[in-house]
């Protein structure tokens, strides 16, 4: 959890994220959502359970989980 920072991860290339297997990824607004959707494409991991924020009203707000 990075409150807003999830951005810093666009700049990561594929290469740095080899040894990584299991990934979580907090975003808090629909475009980041789809910007770090597109980073983990890029980086060879396949979405399986996103969460989303039920103990108060945030529709925009979830956290991404995703595996190799």
């Amino acid at each position: 959890d990075i409150e807003g920072y999830e951005t810093a991860i666009y700049d990561i290339p594929k290469t740095e994220m080899e040894t990584i297997t299991d990934i979580a990824i907090e975003y808090h607004d629909d475009s980041r959502r789809q910007a770090i959707l597109g980073k983990l494409e890029e980086w060879g991991f396949d979405l399986f359970a996103e969460g989303l924020f039920t103990y108060c009203y945030a529709p925009n707000m979830g956290v991404l989980f995703a595996k190799k």
